[in-house]
């Protein structure tokens, strides 16, 4: 009779268990969240093995090499303590282009986390270090990032309004999270992001011309370490299609690749890590590492403002974009992190930018006079797919 009244008392401890779990699953969501299309989402999809019996999160996951004692620079990052966790009521599947995902997805699902709600994301391959902090991200090969105008699934509605949310908004630390001791060089980092493809189905239009490119770098270099970044094969694809470009060749032996510094990395640690070193992850160590960006319009230039960090500097070259109606690059982008960005819509501005804000003062102002100036202006609204599109020409435009 004893041994009965043991196993009966454990069977009604196991259904309380039960109902505490199932009421909490079902807690509600933020306001923000309740006019919004929702798919049942059950916490019993995540592996029990990766949940703590308190149903919270385990500790932030930090990759790094094994074997390399203070790697991270905060070795400890703070989690987020809740006695009680819920469960957002729908998956957000997020296919919108890199920089989207970083304006509008990512500080979203940040907010909520904050605020003791798990929100379950699927997004496309590589993109689980962009949600170092969720349990709940899903990486689904199937899904391609391409241009989406509108969102309903976040706090962010338009990518291109004059202001952020307020409420429900908060960007991921990337910074503080990645920041390491791995790339550390003889002189301060400073890195150059480029690209070079068609945009709008157009030509290439938001990019740095290689005169102004061999200009910014043999100024910069001898007080930075540059790096150049304009991958190819290493990111995940878009919709826009990749042009051949001879920047390469020209700044070669001049600068540092991202991709050396990419394969130097995979041959070093990717094997000891075992199939945990991503390109993504790499680039958020990289540019954690780094308080100064050159960027041009578009999720490099948004990436930049996460990783200059409060006190770094960015300066973006935007010839067209959405970004030109409101003003948003140098109006909101430095909320990212705190960084301060600059603006600018041509390549000489760009250099004579980058030069009064990276040189020292005595040195700058004697460039500055040897400089050329000729600021572009604006051409007007352009139709683009029923859209208005801003653009800057200069009267003697770089091609090359």
């Amino acid at each position: 009779m004893r041994r009965m009244a043991k196993i009966a008392g454990w069977l009604a401890a196991a259904l309380t268990t039960c109902s505490i779990v199932l009421t909490a699953s079902t807690s509600a969501v933020p306001s923000a969240s309740r006019d919004l299309p929702s798919a049942a989402f059950s916490p019993s999809s995540m592996s029990s093995s990766r949940r703590r019996l308190d149903g919270s999160p385990p500790p932030y996951s930090r990759p790094a090499p094994p074997g390399l004692r203070g790697f991270y620079v905060r070795e400890h990052f703070p989690e987020v303590q809740c006695d009680a966790w819920r469960d957002l009521n729908r998956t957000i599947e997020f296919p919108a282009e890199f920089g989207m995902e970083l304006i509008v997805a990512a500080p979203y699902v940040y907010s909520l986390h904050k605020q003791c709600i798990r929100a379950p994301v699927v997004s496309t391959n590589d993109s689980k270090p962009l949600y170092f902090f969720s349990q709940s991200h899903r990486e689904d090969r199937r899904v391609r990032r391409r241009f989406v105008p509108y969102f309903n699934c976040c706090s962010v509605h338009n990518v291109h309004d004059a202001l952020l949310p307020t409420v429900d908004y908060e960007p991921p630390p990337y910074k503080e999270f990645y920041k390491n001791t791995l790339f550390t060089f003889a002189k301060p980092l400073l890195i150059i992001t480029n690209k070079y493809q068609r945009e709008w189905s157009l030509r290439p239009i938001n990019y740095i011309p290689i005169r102004h490119l061999k200009v910014l770098v043999r100024l910069l270099s001898p007080y930075y370490t540059v790096v150049y970044s304009r991958p190819t094969g290493e990111i995940p694809g878009d919709n826009s299609e990749l042009l051949g470009y001879a920047d390469k060749q020209a700044l070669a032996g001049q600068v540092r690749m991202v991709e050396d510094l990419w394969r130097e990395t995979v041959a070093r640690w990717g094997a000891a890590m075992g199939g945990a070193l991503t390109f993504n992850i790499f680039q958020m160590w990289l540019y954690a590492n780094s308080d100064r960006f050159v960027a041009v319009q578009g999720g490099n230039s948004v990436l930049a403002a996460y990783m200059a960090g409060r006190g770094g500097t960015v300066v973006v070259l935007a010839v067209a974009g959405m970004e030109l109606l409101n003003n948003t690059i140098s109006t909101w982008y430095g909320r990212f992190s705190g960084a301060s960005v600059h603006e600018v819509h041509d390549g000489d501005s760009l250099v004579r930018e980058a030069v009064e804000r990276f040189l020292p003062a005595d040195v700058a102002g004697s460039v500055l006079k040897r400089l050329p100036a000729r600021p572009a202006t604006k051409v007007g609204l352009v139709p683009r797919r029923g859209r208005p599109l801003p653009i800057y020409k200069t009267v003697d435009p770089a091609t090359t």
